[in-house]
């Protein structure tokens, strides 16, 4: 979808919905999205803990250096009392 517009009141108020005279136009078109999962989690002794999770998302409407977003989360656990 784009829409632009005309006529604004001043300069500082550039909202469409306040526009003298609008255009614009839809064009539908396909997209593609996928999403990767990771996790991966290690204990040692009994009492130490790590988690790390990672997931990657990637959408074709985005620009081919933006088109892929990452996400990486730890989490560390120690158990003191047994």
């Amino acid at each position: 979808m784009y829409v632009t517009g005309q006529g604004f009141i001043n300069d500082k108020v550039q909202n469409v919905s306040y526009a003298n005279t609008r255009d614009g136009y839809n064009s539908s078109s396909k997209a593609n999205k996928v999403s990767f999962l990771r996790q991966a989690s290690y204990s040692y002794d009994q009492r130490y803990y790590l988690t790390i999770n990672a997931r990657k998302d990637g959408n074709s409407q985005f620009g081919t250096d933006v088109r892929w977003g990452q996400l990486c989360l730890y989490g560390c656990v120690v158990e003191y009392a047994q």
